[in-house]
């Protein structure tokens, strides 16, 4: 849980009760995949938490979709271009799914978002992690103290790097003014959309399928995120297609928000079922479209 809430999304941040694979694990393991993908889920926290590999994967028709998504995450260059590795050159389905918020063109997170620590950890240390982390980490005995703060949340980690979150009890607009912080200090960089597009195109040329949609915030959360930031969404879909990309609008204003950033773990599953139909659908008709035209 170490980075989740970081950087302005939530100003403190209680204990969480978190399952499933130590935490450690999780994230080493994640770093560590190369050339064992066929779909490749990339982005941030949104990303991690958002998007369930084992609820697309029935839906796409494969069995190896990877959740690439990592805390306080932007398009920088080290990030873009370790997705292609992950993905299995022999497979016939490769494709790359980018998630766009304008937390992913901060100049400042392309420095120092948490792929770019995991990254640079000691080749040993990370070793460590996926076979032991966790084992020895020390109990926190003031994790269940009386008052230790008003909600809790906890994440239940998955191999295919999932992080299901539950918050208790939610909010859907604590993020708000967290947003209004944050792009208070900077606002969203082109470059690093030039760079996006960039590796947008690149992989169109190799012949990978790309896709990019906007994850669920709740209305007020989506509305302060637009008017803080500035983002010019309708401009960077434009750039992206131009690239190659298919820019998918999925459904998701009805779905339960932790804390207006994040969706909560069942949101989750069924966003993602959503999103997977969308890309069948997608891919249904460009074969179909494909036939006629041979």
């Amino acid at each position: 849980m170490t980075a989740l809430f970081s950087a302005g999304f939530v100003a403190a941040r209680p204990h969480g009760d978190d399952r499933g694979l130590p935490e450690p694990r999780f994230w080493a393991a994640k770093v560590a995949h190369k050339g064992d993908s066929d779909v490749v889920l990339a982005g941030c926290s949104r990303v991690y938490c958002g998007l369930a590999p084992a609820a697309m994967a029935p839906i796409l028709g494969v069995s190896r979709v990877l959740n690439y998504g990592f805390s306080n995450q932007a398009y920088s260059d080290a990030y873009l271009q370790s997705i292609t590795p992950l993905l299995d050159p022999a497979s016939r389905r490769r494709t790359i799914v980018v998630s766009i918020a304008p937390h992913n063109f901060l100049a400042g997170r392309a420095a120092t978002n948490q792929f770019n620590v995991l990254a640079a950890r000691n080749g040993l240390v990370r070793l460590w992690d996926r076979s032991f982390g966790g084992l020895l980490d020390p109990y926190d005995l003031s994790a269940h103290r009386p008052g230790a703060g008003k909600w809790r949340f906890s994440v239940e980690y998955y191999a295919d790097g999932w992080g299901a979150l539950t918050r208790e009890p939610a909010d859907p607009l604590a993020a708000i003014p967290a947003i209004e912080d944050l792009y208070s200090e900077e606002l969203p960089s082109y470059r690093l959309v030039d760079r996006l597009v960039a590796a947008v195109a690149g992989w169109s040329r190799q012949g990978i399928c790309v896709y990019a949609a906007r994850l669920p915030l709740p209305p007020r959360a989506a509305a302060a995120e637009d008017a803080a930031s500035g983002f010019a969404f309708e401009s960077v879909r434009s750039r992206l297609e131009e690239a190659g990309c298919t820019w998918l609008e999925v459904k998701g204003s009805d779905l339960a928000s932790a804390d207006g950033s994040h969706l909560l773990a069942p949101s989750a599953l069924e966003y993602s079922r959503r999103l997977a139909s969308a890309i069948a659908v997608h891919e249904l008709r460009r074969s179909r479209t494909v036939g006629r035209r041979t």
